[in-house]
């Protein structure tokens, strides 16, 4: 066996169309988990007033506060629906964070990957000696465009996987900071209550 077979073999031995499926299989499905969160964020902060639920519609969605909203007052409505807001910001956060996580970490892609690159730079190596294996060389040639556009679709899904992660590592910063302003604010209006109050 010449040593472009070896390679071949040790290609073909990766699965990375397998891989690559399951890889999009994972990110289909993490879509849809995301998907669900995010429905419940849009329901909130959508501009489309079609798709944006009232205050009370939201409040009455979430559990905690189902049997109370016609009891509470306004400010009680609208502290609690600032709080079913940030709720689901950070839980879309989360799970897009989650999301992005799983698509980096879950499988062996990352090795496969890297195996492929070490096999690839190995077949182009092997390239320079193609007229003394001509038979086992048109049969690497054929595989080789297969294995570049594979590699490619793995390196381009781990780098939007990359993006995802740092998009959602700078909007959960970004509602971090507002909610801790949010919070200060509050701070702030109960010394103020307090004060009143005594």
């Amino acid at each position: 066996m010449s040593k472009i077979d070896t390679l071949v073999s040790q290609f073909e031995a990766l699965q990375l169309a397998k891989c690559a499926n399951d890889l999009l299989r994972l990110k289909e499905d993490e879509g849809d988990a995301l998907q669900g969160v995010s429905q419940l964020l849009e329901q909130i902060v959508s501009r489309d007033p079609s798709k944006r639920k009232s205050l009370d519609a939201v409040l009455q969605s979430e559990e905690a506060y189902r049997n109370q909203v016609h009891q509470m007052q306004p400010d009680g409505k609208n502290r609690a629906f600032k709080y079913i807001k940030a709720k689901r910001i950070n839980d879309r956060t989360k799970a897009g964070m989650l999301a992005a996580e799983r698509l980096i970490q879950d499988g062996d892609w990352k090795r496969q990957l890297e195996s492929a690159n070490a096999v690839y730079n190995e077949i182009q190596a092997e390239r320079n000696s193609v007229e003394q294996m001509n038979q086992s060389a048109s049969r690497a040639c054929s595989t080789l465009g297969e294995i570049t556009d594979i590699v490619k679709g793995l390196q381009l899904e781990g780098e939007v996987g990359q993006e995802q992660l740092s998009k959602c590592k700078a909007h959960k910063s970004a509602k971090y900071e507002l909610l801790e302003e949010k919070r200060a604010e509050l701070k702030d209006l109960l010394q103020k209550l307090r004060a009143v109050e005594e």
